[in-house]
């Protein structure tokens, strides 16, 4: 969702919005906090270097070894801290292909969260 919110995907943060409420039981407040996760008191430090690691990458297109550190000691193992860089590219290259082809929202589905304010 990070993602989405960051590169202003409407499709994106909306769609992640509505599986991690509807699908995952995520709750709104916590969804809400991505947008500015680092002022926020919501999220555990997994989500924190999660984080850390999406917008450093988004920033300048590689996860520093600080962050990486940080990342496989809040994760637990090399395995989850891959699949986390291959999450973020992924979702990077899907806002970029949503964005430039300017995909709309499916008929009938509201844009969230519900406030108003839509990706950055």
């Amino acid at each position: 969702m990070r993602v989405g919110w960051v590169t202003g995907s409407a499709y994106e943060w909306t769609q992640h919005w509505a599986l991690a409420r509807d699908l995952f039981g995520c709750r709104e407040e916590d969804l809400l906090a991505v947008r500015d996760w680092e002022g926020s008191d919501r999220l555990d430090e997994r989500a924190r270097a999660a984080l850390a690691a999406t917008d450093e990458t988004l920033r300048t297109g590689a996860v520093s070894e600080a962050t990486g550190d940080r990342c496989r000691r809040a994760l637990g193992d090399e395995v989850a801290y891959v699949e986390l860089l291959l999450a973020i590219g992924l979702w990077q290259a899907v806002s970029q292909f949503l964005r430039t082809l300017a995909i709309p929202l499916e008929e009938g589905v509201a844009s969230w969260p519900p406030d108003g304010r839509g990706p950055a």
